[in-house]
């Protein structure tokens, strides 16, 4: 787009006013020596943060530290008092062994269960009333 052409259309009023804008805008893109020196220090400092590592006082960490040994010390500390040196560890029981247990320590006992189904048989035709309470 020229400039010229744009102006040339615009009555004398308004051209007047155009070509005084144009030059104040201008004049204010322009910076003098102290705002460009300023703008280039802040240039130079903003490269120079960036470009350097960050840097953290190892005084920082300590609080952490120190919590994290805290928190390893009470986890471990109870679990080391609970175990006494004299006796032996108790051995894993899986669910079968507990089952088999409780079936043998049952109080109708083992023969029960064996004669199960003529105690079914028993309580389906009314006779179980009639018979004592197996181990009573």
């Amino acid at each position: 787009m020229n400039t010229t052409t744009d102006l040339a259309d615009l009555p004398a009023a308004d051209r007047a006013f155009a070509v005084m804008a144009r030059q104040g805008l201008r004049a204010s893109e322009a910076l003098d020596y102290v705002e460009s020196a300023r703008l280039a220090a802040g240039r130079q400092r903003a490269v120079a943060a960036m470009l350097e590592p960050a840097r953290r006082p190892g005084w920082l960490l300590a609080p952490a530290g120190a919590a994290l040994a805290v928190a390893l010390l009470i986890a471990v500390l109870p679990s080391r008092l609970a175990v006494t040196p004299g006796l032996p560890a108790v051995p894993h029981v899986n669910a079968n062994e507990v089952a088999a247990l409780e079936w043998a320590a049952d109080e109708a006992g083992p023969e029960f269960y064996r004669d199960l189904e003529f105690y079914q048989w028993l309580e389906q035709h009314g006779k179980l009333e009639s018979l004592p309470e197996p181990n009573a």
